[in-house]
């Protein structure tokens, strides 16, 4: 049984609400990712590509680029599946880095290429930005917990004491003793 480890790779320029299908930006973002591609095996010559396909069904214009990472060993068959040693073997080093690195030297590429159709790509943007993973976790966590209150708060205002006009007084108002502690339970329950 011989097991292989597959890579893809999704490259897409802008947005639906820039780049979109049909429109000429679209169209520019297309030529661009294609000449991209031209030059994708040259560039990463431990990558045997095996599939590339632009799409342009979708809302902008992408590409998926799916290969095989190969490196060249002295123990062992001399070459196999590996993407750390064909990075190493491409000039982008060792260890967790090596990737970041290939992609930098990629994006960096792609940018060039769009450079000469007078498009700027904006740096890749991840959904916790500069935070740390314990930040965005902590965040998250808060948001949880506010989103919660806040449920709390709303069902708390919606909630209907039952009660009955006082006769000692405008504006004032009767409730049952079973009805107030229920609703003074509730309110410790919510403080917790």
């Amino acid at each position: 049984m011989i097991l292989l480890i597959l890579y893809e790779d999704v490259v897409q320029i802008g947005t639906k609400d820039d780049t979109g299908i049909g429109t000429l930006d679209g169209e520019i973002a297309a030529r661009c990712l294609t000449k991209y591609m031209d030059g994708f095996q040259a560039r990463n010559p431990n990558f045997h590509v095996f599939n590339a396909v632009l799409h342009m069904d979708e809302a902008t214009p992408h590409l998926h680029i799916d290969y095989i990472p190969v490196g060249h060993y002295k123990r062992g068959v001399d070459t196999q599946n590996g993407i750390a040693q064909a990075l190493k073997e491409m000039g982008f080093g060792d260890g967790k880095d090596a990737i970041a690195r290939w992609r930098k030297s990629e994006c960096d590429i792609l940018k060039e290429i769009c450079g000469r159709y007078s498009i700027t790509i904006s740096e890749p943007q991840n959904s916790r930005g500069t935070m740390t993973v314990e930040a965005y976790k902590e965040v998250k966590r808060l948001e949880d917990k506010l989103t919660h209150l806040s449920e709390l708060s709303n069902a708390a205002d919606s909630t209907e004491i039952p009660h009955k006009k006082s006769l000692l007084g405008k504006g004032k108002v009767v409730v049952s003793t079973e009805d107030f502690e229920k609703v003074e339970a509730e309110k410790k329950s919510a403080a917790v």
